[in-house]
């Protein structure tokens, strides 16, 4: 839905071909919205939806401009957003989204969200290309990132100005918080990676990242997942993590949602939750270190003790 409430785009993502199968093609649904109501605009498809694998969408939150994410060909396209309800047949701009185009080898497109400001835009990248290793397979490299670029307003082109790691592996999901001040990624598989002679797990993660004046990012810390007995966990920090249990490999994280608070701001760790107010802020401290992830339940930290734990910028508080 874009935010004038009047269109509605569905993403038929279409899936690339197999020994087995042809290539189905990919496309973009436009719909008109009225009254509840859908109908149908248009279907765009260039070059008939082959080689066209359209995975995310986001609408820039002022300017008549629509991103779009092409999973398998790693690509960022920008269409316009007509009066009315219709977009634009043809891209306006087609940017390539890894640091080093020439590697596509495990590579995925995957979420893409607008700065609140609209100046910057930013896109994952899933790398998850293995190798055998002592009959294991491990990491084999590939790129695991958020592709940051600034946005010319007039135009709406996008220009690629940072690659951050994310530190973990198969970054599916992230969220900006409502201030445009944080970041935080959903690194949501488990892998092996060689460590010398070795073989090591390297556990699915939540990333977090301060989002700078300039839209850069800059690393903050990033809270481990042991994610090995496919375990839920139910978030972190002021965000949660929504979650579901899959194989011994893959992460049960599963969406990131950054919630701005009013007065309290909930921690949660595990699957009941209760209130507390924390006046010592050594405990905040310590809650917020050692038994994030670990203790089976949730606590809600009040507004006035975050700017004293050590994930908040410096005034935050100001914030709210």
């Amino acid at each position: 839905m874009d935010p004038s409430n009047r269109m509605v785009v569905l993403i038929t993502r279409g899936n690339g071909p197999t020994s087995t199968k042809p290539e189905d093609p990919g496309a973009l649904k436009v719909f008109g919205y009225k009254d509840g109501v859908l109908s149908n605009r248009a279907s765009i498809a260039p070059g008939g939806g082959y080689n066209f694998q359209p995975r995310h969408l986001e609408f820039h939150p002022a300017l008549p401009f629509v991103f779009i994410t092409l999973e398998r060909q790693n690509k960022l396209q920008v269409y316009r957003k007509l009066d009315g309800s219709a977009l634009g047949t043809a891209p306006l701009f087609t940017k390539a989204t890894l640091a080093d185009p020439a590697r596509l080898a495990g590579q995925a497109a995957s979420t893409i969200h607008a700065h609140p400001n609209g100046r910057f835009l930013y896109l994952a990248n899933r790398g998850s290309d293995t190798i055998d290793y002592q009959g294991q397979q491990i990491l084999g490299g590939g790129e695991n990132s958020i592709a940051v670029y600034s946005i010319q307003q007039e135009t709406g082109e996008p220009a690629l100005i940072q690659s951050a790691d994310t530190r973990g592996v198969h970054p599916r999901t992230f969220a900006i918080d409502p201030s445009g001040r944080i970041l935080v990624v959903a690194n949501t598989q488990q892998v092996l990676v060689r460590d010398g002679d070795k073989v090591r797990p390297l556990p699915a993660t939540l990333s977090v990242f301060r989002i700078g004046g300039d839209g850069r990012l800059e690393f903050v810390r990033k809270y481990d997942q042991d994610t090995t007995r496919g375990e839920a966990c139910s978030g972190l920090g002021w965000w949660r993590c929504r979650n579901r249990r899959q194989s011994h490999h893959r992460s049960s994280l599963s969406q990131v949602s950054l919630l701005r608070p009013r007065r309290k701001c909930q921690v949660s760790l595990g699957r009941s939750a209760r209130n507390c107010r924390l006046d010592d802020v050594s405990t905040c401290h310590r809650g917020l270190t050692h038994r994030v992830g670990v203790l089976p339940h949730a606590r809600t930290f009040h507004i006035d003790d975050l700017p004293r734990c050590p994930v908040w910028p410096t005034g935050w508080e100001t914030e709210y």
